[in-house]
């Protein structure tokens, strides 16, 4: 979820308004977008190796969990993941 157009301007808002504050402060917001992106791509592929049932899937069991505790802990809406332990299919 790389970020928007107007949540890239507050950044750059952030960053000429607050100083050395707002570097910090948009460098993490930005940071976050990127480890989610990353999480979102990871959690897709697994998806899809678990759609074609391809091998063995306890690995991919594992990794679907870690994503969604993951995810859970950036405060992904629950319309896209279910909670840690939780049995919601995509």
């Amino acid at each position: 979820m790389p970020l928007t157009p107007q949540q890239d301007a507050l950044c750059h808002k952030l960053e000429q308004q607050l100083g050395p504050e707002g570097l910090d402060a948009a460098s993490i917001i930005r940071q976050q977008a990127s480890e989610i992106d990353g999480l979102w791509d990871r959690l897709n592929h697994a998806y899809m190796v678990m759609r074609e049932n391809i091998g063995d899937h306890s690995h991919l069991r594992a990794e679907v969990d870690q994503l969604r505790r993951l995810a859970w802990i950036h405060r992904i809406p629950k319309e896209k993941c279910a909670p840690p332990g939780g049995a919601q299919s995509p």
